[in-house]
C-alpha cells in the first residue's frame, strides 16, 4: 500500500515537473522566433502563427496536469512535445534539429522504459513528417540544407533518425536503472518499517 502511494505522489511529482520542462521549452521557441525573425529567413506571418502556436501548445500541460490525474497524461505532454518540434522542425529546418532532444528527455522522467520507445517511435514519424512538409513549403519557411529531397534524407534526416535512436538507448537504460533503483529504495523503505 506505502509503495502504491510513493509511486503515485512521485508520478505527480513527475507531471509537475514535466509541465515546467513544456513552460522552459516555451523561452526556447522565443529565442528560435527572435533568431528567425531578425535572420528574416522566413515568412514572418507563418513564422509568428507557428511559433505562437507551439508557445501555446507548451502551456497545454500547465493547464490540463491537475484535471487529468490518470495516466494519460505522460503520453499528451509527450505527443505535444512532438508536435512542437514537428511545426519547429517544418518552419525552420535543419536551423532546429536540435530540438528532437527535448522530448526524449521528458520521456526519461518518467523513469518507464515503454515511454522512452514510444517517444522514439513519434519522433521519427515526426522528423520525417516535418522534412516532407518543409519540402511541400519551402518558399514560405526556411529552406532546407539540401535541394533535392533524397539528398536531404540521407544527409539530414537519417542522422537525425540515427541519433534519436541512440538517445532512446541511453535514455533506455538510465530509465531502466533509474526504475530498478527507485523499486529497490521503496522495498527498503517497505522492510524497514
Amino acid at each position: 500500500m506505502e509503495s502504491n502511494r510513493l509511486l503515485s505522489d512521485n508520478y505527480i511529482k513527475i507531471n509537475h515537473i514535466a509541465s515546467k520542462c513544456m513552460r522552459l521549452f516555451a523561452i526556447l521557441i522565443l529565442l528560435y522566433w527572435v533568431f528567425t525573425y531578425i535572420g528574416g529567413q522566413c515568412n514572418i506571418v507563418l513564422l509568428c502563427s507557428c511559433m505562437g502556436v507551439c508557445c501555446i501548445l507548451t502551456l497545454i500541460p500547465t493547464i490540463f496536469i491537475d484535471l487529468l490525474k490518470n495516466k494519460c497524461i505522460k503520453y499528451v505532454v509527450i505527443a505535444l512535445a512532438v508536435l512542437i518540434c514537428s511545426i519547429l522542425n517544418t518552419t525552420l529546418s535543419y536551423t532546429a534539429m536540435i530540438v528532437w532532444i527535448f522530448p526524449m528527455l521528458v520521456a526519461s522522467l518518467y523513469y518507464n522504459k515503454t515511454m522512452v520507445l514510444y517517444t522514439a517511435l513519434l519522433s521519427t514519424v515526426g522528423v520525417f513528417a516535418a522534412d516532407i512538409v518543409n519540402y511541400r513549403l519551402c518558399d514560405l519557411v526556411i529552406p532546407p540544407a539540401h535541394d533535392d529531397f533524397a539528398d536531404n534524407m540521407i544527409l539530414v534526416i537519417a542522422p537525425c533518425v540515427i541519433a534519436i535512436f541512440i538517445m532512446s538507448f541511453v535514455s533506455y537504460f538510465i530509465v531502466s536503472r533509474n526504475s530498478t533503483m527507485l523499486n529497490n529504495v521503496i522495498d527498503h523503505a517497505e522492510e524497514v518499517k
